[in-house]
């Protein structure tokens, strides 16, 4: 989305749509004794026909209209990096999680030796 918040043309004839990827979860399948799966999938990736076009008057732009007009990207960068920025902490405090359980189930072996 970021690398085209400024594409006013693409292949469709407009200007870029800012685009939502979907995920699901990833069922763990239990295979004897040992677990496998889990995590995410992406499902499908959708534009974004919620969030308005903005419009600026740039009479030079060879996008314009008659008017004057073009049409720019729905995309907001910092709505992009904040949206980026969440999910990295996601990704971050998962890890930890992960590593608290492998520090807890290690301890437990140790007890029970």
């Amino acid at each position: 989305n970021i690398a085209n918040s400024q594409t006013t043309r693409t292949e469709d004839g407009g200007p870029f749509r800012r685009r939502v990827a979907q995920f699901e979860p990833i069922l763990l399948q239990i295979e004897g004794n040992r677990a496998s799966g889990g995590g995410v999938r992406v499902t499908g990736v959708l534009e974004d026909f919620k969030s308005p076009m903005e419009r600026i008057q740039d009479p030079g732009h060879p996008d314009a209209d008659a008017e004057g007009m073009v049409e720019l990207p729905n995309v907001n960068t910092i709505r992009e990096m904040a949206d980026l920025m969440t999910s990295m902490r996601a990704y971050e405090a998962n890890l930890s999680v992960q590593q608290n359980f492998i520090r807890m189930a290690e301890r437990a072996l140790q007890l029970a030796s």
